[in-house]
């Protein structure tokens, strides 16, 4: 090999830890494609890496031959496998002729049968009747509760709400895939991804998950195709674009932009509405106004981590301005609301306005069968998801 003598100076680092999904990711859906050598490189780099920095020790490269017992063509091999697959990125210093490798997690299953560029040659690789064996392992069959009626009670009924300036702490966490409406969307993401430098693409941006993704923070706070270009190239670091980072600065570009006046719409509760239009708009619409940075930021979170769809998202907006005379809250409060809807399976307007009706009912039911020898009026609770606002409309949907 002329890139590495056995004395060559390596280093390993990543963004994150591997979790089990990952790892059975990688051994059924990768490895076949891959191979064996490109896994237990992959795997030897991980392991090597020091869990609390994501960064390995300098090793010599011998010693990566040593452990994977790859000889130097194979690792060079296994290498350029992982590089094309994107799971690794390789930087050389030109100073001190030293490595850097950098892994990326895999994809997740979902992204890798339906978005990624490699099903089709699994699919190749092991043949049809293997190809449907090796993806059953990742299919979620849903629970089915046939004609039982859920009688838990909701967050509400339990805890007290919370003042507005309480905050809950963000986290990330897995989402599973939900329905999204198709909008009519100004920017063109291929257009973008395929003006911008060789050097800053990367297989990610091949998958659908992340033009999505891309599409909705253009779509969310108006940006054009050069604008959405120029904040991916500012975002660009140690190989990849960091979204988070992206939105922010998108978030800032938007509430410096001077836009023309909202026009508010007199039917934003029908349920056609509701149905077709985005959570922005939806907001600007119903308030008349432009939305805030820290509105753009909330409704940004609830498309991001409520794993609802964005109709059901219009409801629980036009839910939660109604019940607070048009004032917008924060990301804690809606969150609560989101996870009994999210909990309730509820994936569509029309079961979002079922369920308030059925809640409703409900709660109705339970007031008429307790006993209330006498009432506190300080510990009463606040009705801050009460569905009183919704009669009118409701009237409306009543066959």
């Amino acid at each position: 090999m002329k890139d590495y003598d056995n004395e060559t100076l390596i280093n390993i680092a990543a963004k994150q830890e591997l979790t089990h999904t990952h790892h059975l990711v990688l051994s059924l859906l990768y490895m076949p494609l891959t191979g064996k050598d490109a896994y237990a490189l992959y795997s030897a780099m991980h392991g090597l890496m020091d869990r609390t920095s994501m960064r390995s020790s300098k090793y010599p490269i011998k010693f990566i031959y040593d452990i994977t017992g790859l000889r130097p063509q194979t690792f060079l091999s296994a290498r350029h496998t992982l590089e094309a697959t994107g799971l690794l990125e390789t930087y050389k210093d030109p100073q001190s002729e030293e490595y850097t490798f950098e892994l990326y997690q895999p994809l997740s299953a979902d992204a890798f049968i339906k978005d990624s560029p490699f099903a089709p040659y699994l699919k190749k690789r092991v043949g049809d009747e293997r190809y449907e064996d090796l993806i059953g392992h990742f299919k979620i069959t849903k629970h089915q509760r046939n004609s039982k009626e859920n009688i838990s009670v909701s967050f509400d009924e339990v805890f007290d709400t919370l003042s507005d300036n309480a905050s809950s702490k963000k986290a990330s966490y897995t989402q599973e895939e939900t329905k999204k409406p198709s909008f009519n969307r100004d920017v063109d993401i291929d257009l973008v991804l395929e003006g911008l430098p060789q050097s800053i693409r990367t297989s990610k941006m091949k998958t659908k998950r992340f033009k999505e993704k891309l599409s909705e923070i253009a779509y969310l706070y108006r940006l054009n195709e050069r604008q959405i270009s120029d904040l991916m190239k500012a975002n660009f670091s140690h190989g990849d674009v960091d979204l988070t980072a992206l939105s922010d600065d998108a978030a800032k570009k938007y509430s410096r932009n001077k836009t023309s006046p909202i026009k508010k719409q007199a039917q934003t509760d029908s349920l056609e509405y509701l149905k077709q239009v985005h959570p922005r708009q939806m907001l600007e619409e119903t308030t008349g106004s432009k939305a805030a940075k820290a509105e753009m930021v909330t409704l940004e979170q609830l498309i991001t981590h409520s794993g609802l769809p964005h109709e059901v998202i219009n409801v629980l907006i036009a839910y939660v301005l109604h019940q607070l005379d048009n004032t917008f809250p924060s990301y804690a409060y809606f969150e609560k609301v989101a996870a009994e809807w999210k909990r309730s399976d509820v994936d569509s307007a029309e079961a979002a306005v079922e369920h308030i009706k059925k809640r409703k009912r409900n709660m109705e039911q339970r007031a008429n069968n307790r006993k209330k020898p006498f009432k506190k009026q300080y510990n009463e609770k606040p009705e801050d998801i009460s569905v009183d606002w919704f009669d009118d409309y409701l009237k409306g949907q009543e066959e």
